[in-house]
């Protein structure tokens, strides 16, 4: 796959905007059952990234993490996530030794790739 060609910070970086698209359907247009065509891509993109992530030996996060950042700072549809790899805490923490990693996009029944 690509994505095991591509560095540390471009694979987190795919992942944190996929964990930022999944946060923004589900806090704007899921509620209302609008744009639910949109679900499963965003879904996918989730589980893909998360997986590739998840490889580096980085600590997955759940998607109440991306919602309440996405709340926090009042992001709308066009953030850029480069600007926002610093603000996320526990993004780029590594996993313990032999600790396994935890797929949330599984968890939440997510489709995947």
């Amino acid at each position: 796959m690509l994505e095991r060609l591509m560095s540390d910070r471009k694979v987190t970086l795919r992942y944190l905007r996929a964990g930022l698209d999944i946060a923004d359907f589900r806090l704007y247009l899921y509620p209302y059952q609008k744009y639910t065509h949109l679900k499963i891509p965003r879904e996918q993109a989730f589980s893909r990234w998360e997986r590739a992530y998840a490889r580096r030996g980085y600590a997955t996060l759940p998607v109440e993490v991306f919602e309440n950042y996405h709340r926090q700072h009042h992001l709308g549809p066009s953030h850029e996530a480069e600007e926002m790899t610093e603000d996320i805490k526990p993004l780029l923490v590594k996993r313990a030794p032999g600790q396994e990693p935890v797929y949330y996009a599984d968890e939440y029944g997510f489709s995947k790739s």
